[in-house]
């Protein structure tokens, strides 16, 4: 991983600290990042991307192995700094931005996007039924 994203992603997690942005912790980031390299996976979903933290942390896998990152949120607020950080991280092209709940978007999206991958960072009381 590139010493300038890993700083970034220093600060967006001091960022997110300092905001209470519910983010994962840098091992859980690196820990997503592994399994997706490890596990070689092509069609990423994230359900819940705050400002795009976690998001980077697979977007950086996804791109070395050729796969492209879904992620939804349904706070455009949200949605707009994640796609902002991933823009100035440069992964714009491996990460796929969906502004909905991911609960009424998900029964509606192409059924040829079959996830091998999926990351449940949403809200924590819709875990089951995501």
């Amino acid at each position: 991983m590139k010493k300038d994203l890993i700083k970034f992603l220093k600060e967006l997690r001091a960022y997110g600290v300092k905001n209470n942005i519910p983010n994962v912790t840098e091992e859980v980031g690196r820990f997503l990042n592994m399994l997706i390299r490890i596990k070689n996976s092509k069609m990423i979903l994230e359900i819940g991307c705050a400002n795009g933290y976690s998001t980077l942390w697979m977007a950086e896998a996804a791109k070395a192995v050729g796969a492209r990152v879904h992620t939804i949120d349904f706070s455009r607020p949200s949605l707009a700094q994640a796609k902002d950080n991933v823009a100035i991280a440069g992964f714009s092209d491996t990460v796929e931005f969906y502004l909905d709940d991911a609960l009424r978007l998900i029964p509606k999206m192409d059924r040829k996007l079959l996830f091998d991958f999926v990351f449940v960072d949403g809200e924590k009381a819709s875990y089951l039924d995501f």
